[in-house]
This record gives structure tokens, C-alpha cells and sequence, in this order.
């Protein structure tokens, strides 16, 4: 799956809930496709991508967490 800046997806968060980890999807736009997250000190393992949610976050999301909603074109 290949992301552009610009199109709409659904991205995972983790946050904790009763002690318990619990996951979110918000519906956000890809701004940036730059980061590259390093995994165990190798760099550009995982491709990694900063979204705008609805709800107002701006932060860097591996591509394992999002989910395509509609591409740009």
C-alpha cells in the first residue's frame, strides 16, 4: 500500500483505559511522509507518516497503524 500526502485515512491510537490498553480509529489527512522510524538502530525499517486528525492530532503514525479511506486521486 503506497501513501500519498493528502489522502484520507484511519489511524490507529493506543491509549490506556482502566488499566487496560485500548485502541482508536480517527479519521485523519496524511501531511507528511518523511519520517523514517528506526527499528532496533536500523534505520527506514518501517515508513512512517504524520496525520491530522479530526479531533485535532498531529503526530507521526507508523504504516502499520493506518488504513486507507479514500487516495487523493
Amino acid at each position: 500500500m503506497s501513501y500519498k500526502i493528502g489522502d484520507l485515512v484511519s489511524v490507529m491510537y493506543c491509549h490506556v483505559e482502566k488499566e487496560q490498553l485500548r485502541f482508536r480509529q480517527h479519521m485523519g489527512i496524511i501531511t507528511d511522509s518523511g519520517g523514517d522510524e528506526g527499528f532496533n538502530g536500523h534505520r527506514g525499517m518501517r515508513r512512517s507518516f504524520k496525520v491530522l486528525t479530526v479531533d485535532g492530532k498531529h503526530d507521526w503514525s507508523p504504516r502499520g497503524d493506518l488504513t486507507l479511506l479514500k487516495s487523493l486521486e
